[in-house]
C-alpha cells in the first residue's frame, strides 16, 4: 500500500522505542538468540529488579492490570535470576512483567551499549513480510528475490510461522486486551522481533509456497548484518517530503493524511494548526461535501494537535478530556467550541492497530459523538490510556523504563474498556493489495462517496 511504504522507513528509525515492550518469560539458548555484551553479578541483578519492581507498584496506575496475574509474574520471574547473567537475558526476564501492566505507553528499552552491539551483529531476515491472519507472507525482498513477492512462508529455520507469531502475540504489550496494535507493531518490526525472541542465525531456511502455487518449496537466506540491513531498508523505502501531514482535494472530495501528532515545538505546532485553518478554509469555500480522514499508522502524540483538529469536525461545543483525570492540558476539560469554518459534510475515517495514544482518544470523540463512519480495522488506543513519562534508568544495568503515572480519559461513555475503537466497515488489505500497493481502505470509502453521490 502507498500509505504503508511512505512511511516504513520512519518507523524503522523508532524501531528501539518500540520493540522492546514485548518479552519473553524464559532464557533461550544463548548461542542463538543472546548477544553477548556485558555480564552482571545476582546482586547487581537483583537490585535492578526490585528498583522496577518498587516503581511499578509504587508509581503506575495499572489501568488495565490484573493485578493478581502482575504479582504472579513477579515472583515467578524473580527466581529466574541468577549469577553472571548477560543484559539480554536480564532484559527478557524484567519484560513479561512490563508487558503484564497491558499498558502500550510503558515499555523498556535496553542499554546504549547493547543497543550499539545488536545494530551491528543483529542478523535480519533480508525479508519484509506481513503477518495477515495469522500468516506469514513476503511483501519485499531486500537482497537477491529467492523468495517471490507473494508467497506465503510457513517456516523459518525448523519453526513453523505459526508458533513464531504466537510467541509475539503473547509477549508484545499493548492497551488491555487490544490485539491490533500486536499485529501493527508484529508487521513493522517482525525481523527485529525475530531476533530478539526467537534467535540471531547464521541463515535463514525458509520453507514458503508461491502465490500461484501449491507445492512447497525451501531457499536458505543470507542475512543481512546490522547496518547492512537498515541500509537495504532505506534503499527501498525512502522518507517523504513531509512526515506528518498533507491534504488533497478531488473532485468530489477531499483527504487528509495526519500521520502523526508527535510535534512537540512551538514552531511545528503553529505550522501544523496553520495548514488546517487554511485547508478547512478551502474545504468551506470550494463546498466540500466528503473528507476522508486518514488515522492509520498515526500513533499520537501531542493533545494540543488532536484537539485542534478536533475542533474542526464538531458542530457544537464539546469537551474533550473529563475533569479529576488528566493533570495537563486543563483548558481541554471545559468545553470546545467549533472553529469558524468547521467541516459540515460527511466524514469517513480510516483506522488500523496504529491508530494509538492520542489518535485513539480523538477516534473515541468522535465516535461517542456519532461523527464520521470508520474504515479499516480496530484502533490500538481508546478512550483511556496512560501518559507517557519520561525514563528512568535501572542502577546497573542501565536499562530505560519509560512509564506512565497517569491516566488520560476523554468525555464520553459507552465504549468498551481495553479495547479499540471498531471500524463500522471492517476491511483489510491483503498480501495482493501489499504487493500491488493497492489501498482497499482508501478505495471503499471512495466507493461509499461515490455511492452517496450517485444516490
Amino acid at each position: 500500500m502507498v500509505h504503508t511504504l511512505k512511511y516504513f522507513l520512519m518507523c524503522i528509525l523508532l524501531i528501539l522505542m518500540w520493540y522492546v515492550q514485548s518479552c519473553i518469560p524464559q532464557t533461550a539458548d544463548k548461542n542463538e538468540s543472546i548477544i553477548a555484551y556485558h555480564t552482571y553479578p545476582l546482586s547487581h541483578l537483583q537490585e535492578d529488579f526490585k528498583q522496577l519492581q518498587q516503581i511499578i507498584e509504587s508509581e503506575h496506575p495499572k489501568l488495565y492490570t490484573n493485578n493478581e496475574e502482575l504479582d504472579n509474574i513477579i515472583k515467578s520471574q524473580y527466581k529466574l535470576l541468577k549469577d553472571d547473567m548477560e543484559e539480554h537475558e536480564f532484559y527478557k526476564i524484567i519484560a513479561p512483567i512490563v508487558a503484564a501492566l497491558n499498558c502500550g505507553h510503558t515499555f523498556l528499552k535496553l542499554s546504549d551499549g547493547l543497543y550499539q552491539a545488536m545494530g551491528m551483529k543483529g542478523r535480519f531476515l533480508p525479508l519484509i513480510v506481513k503477518v495477515i491472519q495469522n500468516r506469514v507472507y513476503v511483501f519485499k525482498s531486500l537482497d537477491s528475490p529467492a523468495v517471490p513477492e507473494g508467497a506465503e512462508i510457513v517456516n523459518i529455520n525448523g519453526r513453523s510461522v505459526r508458533d513464531i507469531i504466537s510467541v509475539f502475540l503473547n509477549n508484545i504489550s499493548s492497551d488491555g486486551e487490544n490485539t491490533s496494535m500486536k499485529y501493527f507493531r508484529m508487521n513493522k518490526w517482525f525481523n527485529e522481533y525475530y531476533i530478539l525472541f526467537i534467535e540471531n542465525p547464521k541463515a535463514y531456511k525458509i520453507t514458503y509456497i508461491p502465490m500461484d502455487g501449491e507445492n512447497k518449496q525451501e531457499v536458505i537466506l543470507t542475512p543481512l548484518v546490522g547496518e547492512q540491513y537498515k541500509n537495504k531498508v532505506g534503499e527501498i523505502f525512502t522518507e517523504p517530503d513531509n512526515e506528518y501531514y498533507d491534504g488533497s482535494f478531488e473532485k468530489d472530495y477531499a483527504v487528509l493524511n495526519i500521520n502523526s501528532f508527535y510535534f512537540l515545538d512551538t514552531y511545528h505546532t503553529k505550522k501544523f494548526w496553520e495548514f488546517l485553518n487554511t485547508f478547512f478554509k478551502d474545504i468551506r469555500e470550494n463546498k466540500i461535501e466528503h473528507l476522508i480522514l486518514d488515522l492509520r499508522d498515526n500513533i499520537g502524540g501531542n493533545p494540543d494537535n488532536s484537539a485542534y483538529l478536533f475542533r474542526y469536525l464538531i458542530s457544537k461545543e464539546s469537551t474533550y478530556y473529563v475533569k479529576n483525570f488528566v493533570p495537563r492540558w486543563d483548558y481541554l476539560k471545559d468545553p470546545l467550541e467549533p472553529f469558524k469554518n468547521y467541516f459540515t459534510g460527511r466524514l469517513y475515517i480510516l483506522i488500523n492497530g496504529g491508530s494509538f495514544s492520542s489518535t485513539g482518544l480523538l477516534c473515541s470523540l468522535l465516535k461517542y459523538h456519532n461523527i464520521g463512519v470508520f474504515i479499516g480495522q480496530e484502533t490500538g488506543g481508546s478512550f483511556a490510556c496512560g501518559s507517557l513519562y519520561p525514563y528512568i534508568l535501572l542502577f546497573n544495568t542501565q536499562i530505560k523504563l519509560h512509564y506512565t503515572r497517569d491516566i488520560v480519559k476523554t468525555a464520553v461513555s459507552g465504549l468498551k474498556a481495553g479495547r479499540g475503537i471498531m471500524p463500522d466497515y471492517v476491511i483489510a488489505p491483503t498480501i495482493e493489495d501489499y504487493v500491488i500497493s493497492r489501498d482497499p481502505e482508501m478505495e471503499y470509502a471512495v466507493g461509499l462517496i461515490n455511492t452517496s453521490i450517485e444516490n
